[in-house]
């Protein structure tokens, strides 16, 4: 999460960390390689939205982005061209780049996500509960503060794991 507010850092998961404003030769060569990758995208937000995260977390550079999109949008064309042809085109080639990205991690976390993104494709969105997200993300904050003796015992399940399953995930003991 982003914001100009110092006050906000109390809802960040990372680290707060107070951000100066660009010189105005810096500014204007971003926001002059952003337009090409802005141009490209199709001005659509959510892929915009995938192509920052992407280049944010240091896959690539910035300028380096219309190469990426490039060729997944190729590779795109080969496996599925029906979706490539549709107007949400720009947003299912930046999520195959960054999908891409977590196939070549060898991390748990990278695995896990991918994991996650397929079961959450087979949901339609219209029946997806907005409450998984929130308990999610209000569980979430409980483990900033985990002790490196609860964190060895993280794969053991207990009743504090059930405990943070969302309320309609919970069932009656007799069921």
């Amino acid at each position: 999460m982003t914001s100009r507010v110092p006050e906000c850092k109390e809802y960040s998961l990372e680290q707060f960390e107070t951000l100066e404003g660009l010189g105005n030769k810096d500014a204007k060569e971003l926001l002059l390689k952003a337009e090409t990758v802005i141009q490209l995208l199709g001005s659509h937000t959510l892929a915009l939205i995938q192509a920052g995260a992407y280049t944010a977390k240091g896959y690539c550079q910035l300028h380096q982005y219309p190469g990426v999109y490039q060729r997944q949008r190729k590779r795109l064309m080969q496996f599925w061209p029906k979706q490539v042809q549709s107007r949400y085109h720009d947003v299912y080639t930046t999520f195959e780049a960054s999908a891409e990205v977590l196939k070549q991690s060898e991390s748990e976390a990278a695995k896990d996500a991918l994991d996650l993104l397929t079961i959450l494709s087979m949901l339609d969105s219209a029946v997806l509960p907005l409450q998984i997200f929130e308990e999610v993300w209000n569980n979430s904050r409980g483990f900033i503060s985990i002790s490196s003796e609860e964190l060895s015992k993280i794969d053991s399940l207990s009743q504090n794991h059930v405990l943070r399953l969302p309320s309609f995930l919970v069932t009656e003991s007799n069921e």
